[in-house]
């Protein structure tokens, strides 16, 4: 820019800034219009990358003195390499029973000469108790004896640590107590650990490895390998920590391992001078192994460098279309919040601007007079915004949760671009009010009143409001189009091991731009047709009070600053309506596609560490006699069996053979809604998209199919609990699936070998059958049943947990306390509840909700604001000819009312849309389930759109006093 065009600038300058500081309120106004939704946003950015970041959390989990933390997995070698990232694994693994893992000699010679490997062994949960007599460092087999007559609330669930005194020194963390493990008897345990079981420093502690559940993790085999052993120790300290853990030197887990090695996952700690290079971590992967390397989590390898990573193009191409909604409704929420202080500003420079204008000032620099304030103002706002929301996440993290690094992986460049987005909005917010006063006539501006050229727009000519109606018709009419056209697009999708078809191409193939088109054609219509639905809300609205007629009569006049705030007020309501909508058919989706065992306000408690059928009875009876001392409406418990798949030569479980007309072919299943009883006919959809929902139940015993009485299943509590019940009495068969009933009400059930590769059921037999939906077990039996149908011997059912009978359903605080009694007796039981969703979400929601509802108010005072500052003249002048208070705050609530009555429908009605668009995506590529209803709370819903009406209304009558001193009309 040369000397010529600064010097002509700076008169713009000037001029920009005396408005600026002539009008502080609507200044200070706009900079916290531009403010108040940054500090929303920034808020929730930094409070989402405030949570400690993967690679942080992977460096802390290094201990100091060490390299690197090496993992070995049991992971069949025919999947090599393990694709790790530089934080360690990319996910859970399934590790293979046959597979011996990396050693500590194989993993040296990948690692530099001076580099030290220190191996270490973790074991699954493990049962502890006191024995004050007991002889420090037996070790002998675990008998059934070893805990009866145990008090069951000393007995402690914990896991064990176990490495030499080199990688003791390393992973234990410091001592409150005591001293570290010396010899192979000694052994380290936590405060909670020591508070559990009564045990002290110098007395001796019992360590018991259960019977294997039958379930792994990914820690392999290593409770299969542990089971059935125990050993005594000699508590040597104490470590500070709510967690149940132990340490000793390796003299229990690490032969036991050696021994039987298979599927058993290794850990190392390397130390040395030398660092783990990721070079040296992708050999490693070729093992099957996976490290997390300090050098290389401070060194990151670049891009080129990482594995390739698999993208679902369906969930990329809604993370595309909800980031496009975002958006777009956060440039409409901005621009619609800040445009009217623009526009007013307009007005109130127009005998200023057309002054200038006579003098010689070119239309350019009458704009660039607000167009500066509006950059200059976004600036402003932009930096208030994120200094504000950066404060608010930093606040509430040191408030909530101080152990949180607050902001720790918030990128630097975030603040920069919101000052950015906001200067940008605030240019844009500015562009129409500047053409409007490039183009004003002088003559008309230096008169007093209205400004002639927005009275002059507000008579739109009949022709015009036609042409305007059919227009936003048509482009509304488009938007639909393009909108129903890309739900019946299907998503490219490349075969496993396939790259795509056209590298590079946009996800979601030809959907996604269609949705993108149609939200901007959408936007579009909406914006052509705002100034149509004005007019006919004025023309609805002329026919009421006085009050009414003037406040109508002031937005037509008014339109530019009117209809921003409408937009705005939509944009909000219409992202509330939305949130409630997706929240609530998402929640029934999950619900769908999920089990329960008992519902809402209903028990059932299982083992957490199974031992025996008569201990794990015992403990379970305890604590129903817990809950009945704790003042519940506990009446008893009834025993649930189930199949036993841990024991050698036990291969039976009961299926259903499905009748002949919902039966799928290889590789499909029933689609969800004929599982659920929702349709007659069976459609077969492909494998993973049927219904599969699982097991819920508060055990890791057994599998899916639960032996009980009836009195269990009442118990339940379930809706058709008590028929099934009655059913199950009568040597019937209760199932979760309506596609394996046949037509005459009976289903063929039969006994099902799992070593059988056909999976065939053998001598089906027609039972009468109750369809429980939803039911987490897919066939339930009575005893008698199951003995009949030949489940007998060494195939009998086990003992897996215990259903709570109650008097009546339980209260929400009562299942808490429940829950609570129940943890604070014993570490051996798990209390199961009604796991279902609530459809209207959980606090987080709310609060969502009531921020939305608080920036929409905000939007409407301002609003109500900026009109008083244009009629307090006005009001002046009808107070002092006798106006009466009361008409006076009349008058601001009609102006409320005509804000809300075009924004609040509006937007509401846009929400409801959208999110039924996005539940229609989501069900035309399957995610996360079939998404059968759109549910949306719709009674609730007005109800908060009504009381959300009335406290604007109410707001808008407190803002209506009248002015306290008169004053004459004054412009610039």
């Amino acid at each position: 820019m040369n000397a010529a065009r600064l010097r002509a600038l700076r008169p713009v300058v000037r001029l920009a800034v005396r408005d600026a500081l002539a009008h502080k309120a609507r200044s200070l106004l706009a900079i916290l219009l531009v403010a108040a939704p940054l500090v929303l946003i920034v808020g929730f950015l930094g409070t989402r990358l405030s949570t400690p970041p993967t690679r942080q959390a992977a460096l802390a989990s290094i201990p100091d003195g060490a390299q690197a933390l090496v993992t070995g997995t049991a992971v069949d070698p025919v999947e090599a390499p393990f694709r790790q990232v530089p934080e360690g694994a990319p996910g859970p693994w399934m590790d293979s029973p046959d597979t011996v893992p990396l050693t500590a000699e194989e993993l040296a010679s990948y690692l530099p000469a001076r580099d030290r490997v220190l191996q270490f062994w973790d074991s699954e949960d493990l049962l502890a108790l006191a024995d004050p007599d007991a002889e420090a460092g037996a070790a002998t087999p675990a008998a059934a004896g070893d805990l009866q007559g145990a008090d069951f609330g000393a007995i402690g669930t914990f896991t064990l640590r176990e490495a030499d005194a080199a990688g003791l020194e390393l992973l234990l963390p410091p001592l409150v107590a005591g001293a570290a493990p010396t010899g192979t008897a000694d052994v380290v345990i936590t405060t909670a650990l020591a508070g559990r079981t009564g045990v002290e420093v110098g007395e001796a502690i019992i360590l018991i490895a259960p019977p294997f559940d039958g379930w792994y993790s990914t820690s392999g085999r290593i409770a299969e390998v542990m089971q059935d052993s125990r050993r005594t120790y000699r508590v040597t300290g104490l470590v500070d920590d709510g967690a149940a853990r132990a340490w000793a030197l390796p003299d229990w887990l690490a032969p036991a391992v050696q021994d039987d090695p298979a599927g058993v996952d290794t850990h190392f700690l390397v130390t040395g001078p030398d660092p783990i290079t990721w070079e040296v971590a992708k050999q490693l992967n070729g093992e099957m192994a996976f490290a997390v390397s300090r050098h290389v989590l401070t060194n990151y390898p670049d891009a080129s460098e990482l594995y390739p990573v698999a993208v679902s193009a369906d969930y990329l191409a809604t993370a595309l279309v909800m980031t496009v909604i975002a958006c777009a409704a956060a440039a409409g929420l901005l621009l619609g919040l800040v445009t009217p202080a623009f526009v007013v500003a307009a007005e109130q420079q127009r005998r200023t601007l057309a002054l200038a204008s006579a003098t010689g000032a070119a239309p350019r620099q009458l704009a660039r007079t607000i167009t500066l304030q509006g950059i200059a103002i976004g600036c402003l706002g932009g930096v208030l915004g994120a200094g504000g929301g950066l404060v608010a996440a930093w606040a509430a993290y040191r408030i909530f949760e101080p152990e949180v690094q607050a902001l720790a992986g918030l990128p630097g460049w975030l603040p920069v671009l919101v000052v950015a987005g906001a200067a940008l909005a605030g240019w844009l917010a500015t562009l129409a009010p500047a053409r409007r006063v490039a183009r004003m006539e002088p003559v008309q501006a230096l008169k007093r009143g209205n400004w002639p050229a927005d009275a002059v727009g507000a008579q739109q000519s009949r022709a015009g409001r036609r042409w305007r109606l059919l227009g936003g018709a048509c482009l509304l009419a488009a938007a639909i189009g393009c909108a129903l056209a890309s739900l019946r697009i299907q998503i490219p999708v490349a075969a496993p091991g396939e790259a795509p078809a056209v590298p590079g191409t946009l996800p979601g193939g030809a959907a996604v731009p269609l949705l993108v088109v149609a939200l901007l054609l959408g936007a579009v219509g909406l914006f052509v047709l705002a100034p149509v639905a004005l007019d006919a809300a004025i023309m609805v609205l002329a026919k009421g009070p006085l009050a009414l007629r003037v406040a109508a009569r002031d937005a037509a006049a008014h339109r530019g600053r009117a209809l921003p705030v409408v937009g705005a007020i939509g944009v909000v309501v219409a992202l509330a309506g939305g949130q409630t909508v997706y929240l609530a058919s998402s929640t029934a989706n999950y619900n769908d596609t999920s089990t329960v065992l008992v519902a809402p306000g209903h028990l059932a408690l299982g083992p957490r560490v199974p031992v025996s059928d008569d201990f794990d009875a015992a403990v379970l009876a305890d604590a129903a006699s817990v809950l009945q001392d704790a003042g519940l409406p506990v009446t008893g418990s009834a025993p649930v069996r189930a199949m036993d798949f841990r024991k050698e030569g036990v291969s039976y479980t009961l299926r259903v053979e499905p009748p002949a007309d919902s039966r799928c072919p290889d590789f499909t299943d029933p689609d969800v809604a004929a599982s659920l009883g929702l349709v007659d006919t069976v459609t077969c959809v492909p494998a993973g998209q049927g219904y599969n929902p699982g097991i819920t139940a508060p055990w890791m015993l057994g599998d899916d199919v639960f032996v009980m009485e009836g009195q269990a299943l009442r118990a339940t509590g379930l809706d058709g609990a008590q028929e099934a019940a009655e059913l199950l009495e009568a040597g019937g068969v209760v199932v979760n699936n309506a596609t394996w009933i046949d037509d005459d009400g009976t289903v063929r059930v039969g006994l099902m070998d799992y070593s059988d590769a056909a999976m065939t059921v053998q001598h089906p037999q027609s039972r009468d059958a109750y369809f429980l939906p939803r039911m987490t077990a897919t066939i339930t039996v009575s005893p008698a049943t199951a003995a009949e149908l030949g489940l007998t011997g060494a195939d009998a059912p086990i003992y897996v947990g215990e259903m709570v009978q109650l008097s009546r359903p339980l209260t929400a605080a009562e299942t808490a306390t429940a829950r609570r009694v129940v943890e604070e007796r014993s570490d051996l039981v798990t209390v199961g509840t009604n796991s279902d969703l609530p459809p209207w979400g959980g606090v987080a929601d709310f609060a969502v909700l009531a921020v939305l509802a608080a920036v929409a108010l905000f939007a409407l005072v301002v609003s109500l604001l900026l009109t008083r500052t244009q009629m307090r003249a006005d009001m002046v002048t009808m107070h002092a000819v006798g106006a009466s208070p009361r008409f006076l705050r009349r008058l601001t609530a009609a102006h409320a009312t005509v804000i809300l009555a075009l924004g609040v429908p509006a937007g509401a009605v846009c929400g409801w849309a959208v999110a039924a668009y996005l539940v229609a995506w989501n069900r035309h590529v399957a995610i996360d389930g079939p998404w059968l209803r759109l549910e949306g709370l719709w009674g609730w819903q007005l109800v908060g759109l009504a009381g959300f009406v009335a406290v604007g209304l109410g707001v808008a009558w407190l803002m209506g006093r009248p002015p306290r001193h008169l004053a004459r009309s004054r412009d610039d």
